[in-house]
């Protein structure tokens, strides 16, 4: 071969490929709809934007979904953390009273107060040791009413079982704090009967707790009503914490025997008796624990508080709440018109108990 030969073919070879290059350059425009150009860039469908803005939108609401969970999660430790703070305050002063002494009573004062509260009657009746023994019974239940609170005819009625001169000084406080004397001689009672359990519970833990009671609360732990400037501790939600004395009827407890659920009231003033009536006086007592709670995730408050029968007394304004006066009927059925049926105290009503967040439950605590 020639070199006339070889360059007349490589020529040829070059010719070839310059034709190529004008060939697919000439198809281009055509290569985003029929991609026979492998080496052109294509763009984006309808569809498959629609599929990435999905999948974008379905990972969005998991990360939603996710923190929201863990939002709530915060609350209801917050939540725990506080209730299980003030179960402690109030657990130490509710045992002081198993080594507390009632005030002295001759035989008559005694004798008064069983005839006027106990049904003692004296022309029938010999007065016994065990007349003595329900008397001393009633006069610590009535000092337990006076200085730990839950509503505010608690605070509003003096002495019922112990002398009027033996006032506990912290009842006297806290009336103190609750009413105010005009000038012409009468009270005002200032507090409003919104969230009065939650009211009543701030009130326990900062006056009868004291100074060291108080310093365990973060501000956020707090919150004032501004209709009438009184405190309550709040949960994770905000939400103002409820407190019951005494709750007879609540039986989602870990702590006190659960009436209807698990046991009757005569099994478990057998079995599980109150530890304050140590001579077994009262037949029909069955050991009972304060309940602080809050309305938890649900935000409503599953507990009955109080009877929605009972007409107000004259001259009680209507925004002071429903009246139930404590006169020793800790474990009496209390009858309601709306539910048309008798209930304890702290009786749950419905399902709305079973989110809420108290002390009755051991991790709470």
């Amino acid at each position: 071969m020639n070199a006339r030969t070889v360059n007349s073919r490589r020529t040829d070879f070059q010719s070839v490929r310059a034709a190529r290059r004008t060939d697919c350059q000439s198809v281009l425009p055509l290569c985003g709809r029929l991609s026979i150009c492998p080496t052109a860039r294509r763009g984006f469908t309808l569809v498959e934007l629609l599929v990435v803005i999905v999948i974008l939108t379905m990972l969005s609401a998991f990360v939603v979904v996710a923190l929201r969970g863990a939002q709530q999660s915060a609350r209801e430790a917050k939540t725990k953390a506080t209730i299980a703070k003030l179960h402690g305050i109030v657990m130490e002063i509710y045992e002081s009273y198993r080594t507390r002494r009632v005030p002295s009573m001759s035989d008559a004062e005694m004798q008064a107060i069983a005839k006027k509260s106990l049904e003692f009657d004296p022309a029938t009746m010999p007065w016994t040791l065990n007349w003595v023994a329900r008397v001393r019974l009633a006069a610590m239940r009535d000092i337990m009413r006076m200085e730990m609170p839950e509503r505010w005819t608690d605070i509003q009625n003096g002495p019922q079982f112990v002398p009027v001169a033996s006032e506990p000084a912290l009842h006297r406080a806290y009336w103190t704090r609750c009413a105010r004397q005009e000038m012409d001689g009468t009270f005002t009672f200032l507090a409003t009967g919104t969230n009065y359990p939650a009211k009543c519970l701030y009130l326990v833990v900062t006056m009868a707790g004291g100074e060291d009671a108080r310093s365990q609360f973060a501000p956020d732990e707090v919150a004032i009503d501004p209709d009438d400037g009184f405190c309550t501790f709040i949960d994770g939600w905000g939400r103002p914490i409820y407190f019951l004395r005494w709750a007879p009827g609540f039986n989602d407890s870990d702590v006190q025997p659960n009436i209807g659920t698990e046991t009757t009231p005569s099994a478990a003033a057998a079995s599980d008796h109150d530890p304050f009536d140590t001579r077994r006086v009262d037949p029909a007592a069955w050991k009972l624990l304060p309940l602080i709670y809050s309305a938890g995730r649900g935000g409503e408050n599953g507990v009955w508080v109080a009877p929605k029968n009972e007409p107000s007394p004259a001259g009680w304004p209507k925004d002071k709440g429903r009246m139930y006066v404590w006169t020793n009927n800790t474990y009496n059925w209390i009858w309601d018109d709306d539910l048309k049926r008798n209930v304890l105290m702290g009786q749950p009503i419905g399902s709305t108990h079973f989110d809420n967040i108290h002390n009755h439950r051991i991790e709470a605590q």
